[in-house]
């Protein structure tokens, strides 16, 4: 195995960047869902808002997991789904202040999707995301039987 490079260098320096981006996405979206259902939906009954509120979460989860998976499948398109995803968080989260939330809970709120795309802006994830549409070309290459 002399021409195949190794994995270990590879998460050494790009692994940080990209959990970091699952992780913001999970702690964004989830902070943004409990903050919008505690102050837009606060007269719905409890029940409701729980049921509404985890199908919302379980979604959320579902298209950061398809988003990041894309990523490393090499599909640097879908890049804009995190950014819009991040950028959804700040939306919703942006005109609760209104509500006078808690300036803990709504500064999380802010700061979660805001370092979701610095981490996104980095150059060492663009770089992550130029190896993998690499590798992504190899591994077509491969199965043309070129």
């Amino acid at each position: 195995m002399t021409g195949v490079p190794s994995l270990k260098p590879f998460l050494l320096a790009h692994f940080p960047a990209f959990i970091g981006v699952i992780l913001a996405g999970c702690l964004g979206g989830s902070a943004a869902i409990s903050l919008a259902a505690s102050t837009y939906f606060a007269d719905v009954p409890v029940a409701t808002n729980a049921t509404v509120s985890w199908f919302v979460v379980l979604f959320a989860a579902l298209f950061v997991t398809n988003s990041n998976f894309l990523v490393v499948r090499g599909h640097a398109w879908a890049v804009w789904g995190m950014v819009g995803f991040f950028v959804v968080c700040l939306l919703v989260t942006l005109p609760t202040l209104a509500y006078e939330p808690h300036w803990f809970i709504y500064s999380e709120c802010l700061f979660w999707p805001l370092l979701g795309l610095l981490l996104i802006n980095s150059k060492g994830y663009r770089v992550m995301v130029g190896k993998l549409v690499g590798v992504r070309r190899l591994r077509e290459a491969a199965k043309a039987g070129l």
